[in-house]
């Protein structure tokens, strides 16, 4: 859930319910007002509803897709919140090719990764239209 914050409602409490529900200190009152650092949110949902001044009473729903599991652990999310399914779809299809192009013969998926590095691969599967890594 990529929680939606209405400013407006915000009152800047000094017991910010929000800031409690927060499990990774994403939220913060800065100038009378809650700020969420948006590049550190999990989007995990657990602060929408608290503030009772309805600053956050919703969010919109999206997907996380976590590459370089093994055995369905150790997997790390890449950072883009996808929000329909279609979108989802076409990642997993550009993950799947950039696998049959740089992983080696008989490598597993976590192992390429490692062997690239994460932030790397994330940054070829971001890049519109191309899996080169050359291209960067």
């Amino acid at each position: 859930m990529i929680p939606v914050f209405k400013k407006e409602c915000c009152r800047g409490c000094e017991n910010c319910a929000v800031i409690k529900a927060c499990p990774i200190d994403a939220a913060e009152i800065k100038d009378d007002q809650l700020k969420i650092n948006e590049k550190a949110c999990l989007n995990c949902g657990l602060c929408i509803g608290k503030c009772p001044f309805d600053a956050i009473t919703d969010g919109i729903n999206g997907y996380k897709i976590m590459i370089g599991g093994r055995w369905g652990k150790q997997g790390k999310a890449l950072k883009q919140i996808y929000t329909n399914k279609e979108d989802v779809l076409n990642h997993i299809e550009k993950i799947i090719y950039f696998y049959k192009e740089y992983g080696l013969p008989g490598e597993r998926f976590a192992t390429t990764i490692d062997r690239l590095g994460f932030d790397t691969v994330e940054l070829i599967l971001n890049k519109a239209g191309s899996t080169n890594i050359d291209n960067e």
